[in-house]
């Protein structure tokens, strides 16, 4: 323990808690890895502002390393963090060999922050799985009033290009390829994606 912080539990703890709700990366799918997403970037930002952080610039990155399975499942997805003095630093990482990672540079109050988010989402994926719907579903749960906006394709009329995408409101990239913009919610900053070419009533 260091800076005066009780650790929300050890590295151990966490992956045990993974394996005693009966998840395994079969379990997982890009949709879960959104949700992860965006109650990190809740937990972190809380973290932040409470002084628990070692500075309050600490920000899950943009850029997500993600390898899936035929299914849908995952092979491996690695999490950073960014901060004013360093960038792309393990965040949450789920290796290949079925090893989770939890930021092996960071003190207890760096990775409590972590360790919340990601206790909080075995538990509901376990409750989903168990009512047959998915997590990524009901995403606003996490964010009870979330922003809407949409996804907009900046390489849109470019020849020869791969569509990529940026969120309306925060201006983050889509940077996992395989949504293809389609991910309903955006990972940054909440906000429930809608095609603006429909109605206001199917926001």
């Amino acid at each position: 323990m260091t800076r005066g912080f009780e650790p929300v539990c050890t590295n151990e703890e966490a992956r045990e808690h993974f394996k005693s709700r009966g998840l395994t990366y079969k379990d997982i799918t890009e949709g879960d890895i959104l949700a992860l997403t965006l109650m990190l970037n809740k937990e972190i930002k809380a973290s932040n502002k409470k002084g628990e952080t070692s500075v309050n610039t600490m920000s899950l990155s943009k850029k997500i390393d993600i390898k899936k399975n035929k299914d849908g499942s995952i092979r491996s997805c690695f999490l950073y963090l960014n901060s004013h003095y360093f960038t792309r630093r393990e965040a949450i990482s789920f290796n290949q060999d079925g090893f989770i990672g939890f930021a092996g540079w960071a003190d207890d109050g760096n990775l409590n922050p972590l360790k919340r988010a990601f206790l909080t989402w075995c538990d509901q994926i376990e409750s989903y799985r168990e009512d047959g719907t998915e997590f990524v579903e009901d995403l606003p749960l996490v964010n009870p009033q979330p922003k809407t906006g949409y996804w907009i394709n900046v390489n849109e009329g470019k020849w020869n290009t791969i569509p990529a995408y940026k969120c309306s409101e925060c201006g983050a990239n889509a940077d996992l390829r395989d949504w293809s913009g389609e991910s309903p919610f955006c990972p940054w900053c909440g906000a429930k994606m809608f095609d603006p070419q429909e109605s206001e009533d199917d926001k």
